[in-house]
């Protein structure tokens, strides 16, 4: 499936637990884990396993990225070509994107934080282990996240949520200095379920996401229009009182239309695709399958624009806090 556009404005653990090897090779002389990357990891590992009442959640995923890691399927690997930042240094790479192996990828500049911030290098490992894990247990689901920003925001939320836990029920419980990037993330999952995470550091409302997404799954085609229109409409309305709002609330209101006018398109085109078969987007026209939610979608969209910059800035202000910890 194919991400849609509409022409409307868009921003752009162990239960047995054995550790890795560092000497683990790859086939390829150039292919070698690296050693302090795999360090890190097994001092993770340690983590888990010396806390009592550990999270089987938690510990499955981390069983399995450290079988794979064993099996040679799976390698850690330095690539400084990534970002120098801890939220841009480290990723996974799974073999169906071109590579011949699995990698979990991170920078000198991430390995270098750990001496400092140990924890949120592990939390950013953590991270990158439930990508790992959804790739192995469901690596067709997987090959949809590319060309689908609605599976993309829920293969990354998972991440979120386990990076959360991790946190929650090991980190914190440890002498670390946590930073407040991972205070943030417990906070909003033990308050509202990384809602307020969601739309604080990322500018998506996670509400309205999950709502469309439920929407999308049910075959209803005509009763879906007809909340879209109601969710739509009730943007609007609250869009009427935005002057009156304090910051927050206005970049929070501005988030809820954002991610209404990103996401509304992407469903409409999934409910066609799996009601109809049509996989071309070409064929797919918004503005003739569903013109009631096109203008209610332009009509956010128009409203919303004067005040993007505001919403782009505090967004960046939100991660340039964190990152500059």
């Amino acid at each position: 499936m194919k991400n849609i556009q509409i022409g409307v404005f868009i921003i752009g653990i162990i239960i047995n637990l054995c550790f890795v090897s560092t000497d683990t090779f790859a086939d390829s002389k150039s292919e070698v884990n690296s050693k302090e990357l795999i360090i890190v990891f097994n001092d993770l590992c340690k983590i888990v396993k010396a806390t009592n009442n550990s999270d089987k959640y938690v510990e499955k995923r981390i069983d399995l990225v450290n079988d794979k890691i064993n099996s040679n399927e799976l390698l850690f690997i330095i690539d400084n070509n990534l970002p120098k930042s801890i939220f841009g240094g480290i990723e996974f790479n799974g073999a169906n994107k071109g590579y011949m192996k699995s990698y979990v990828k991170a920078n000198e500049f991430v390995l270098g934080m750990h001496e400092k911030h140990p924890s949120i290098v592990y939390s950013a490992i953590m991270h990158e282990i439930q990508h790992a894990y959804n790739y192995y247990t469901d690596p067709n689901e997987i090959l949809k996240i590319d060309n689908n920003i609605l599976e993309r925001y829920l293969y990354e939320m998972d991440a979120y949520y386990t990076e959360a836990k991790f946190i929650r029920e090991y980190i914190s419980k440890k002498d670390y200095k946590m930073t407040g990037y991972e205070d943030c993330l417990v906070d909003s999952l033990e308050r509202d379920s990384l809602y307020s995470f969601s739309v604080s550091f990322l500018g998506i409302d996670m509400k309205t996401v999950y709502m469309l997404y439920e929407l999308r799954n049910k075959p209803d085609n005509q009763k879906n229009e007809e909340i879209i229109i109601e969710i739509g409409n009730d943007i609007i309305d609250t869009l009427k009182s935005y002057n009156k709002y304090d910051e927050f609330k206005k970049y929070s209101t501005i988030a809820r239309a954002y991610s209404y006018c990103l996401y509304v398109p992407q469903v409409l085109y999934d409910i066609n695709y799996y009601t109809n078969g049509n996989d071309d987007p070409d064929k797919f026209k918004i503005e003739n399958s569903y013109p009631k939610i096109f203008k209610i979608v332009n009509k956010i969209n128009k409203t919303m624009i004067p005040n993007i910059d505001m919403f782009k800035k505090m967004n960046k202000k939100i991660i340039d806090q964190y990152k500059n910890e």
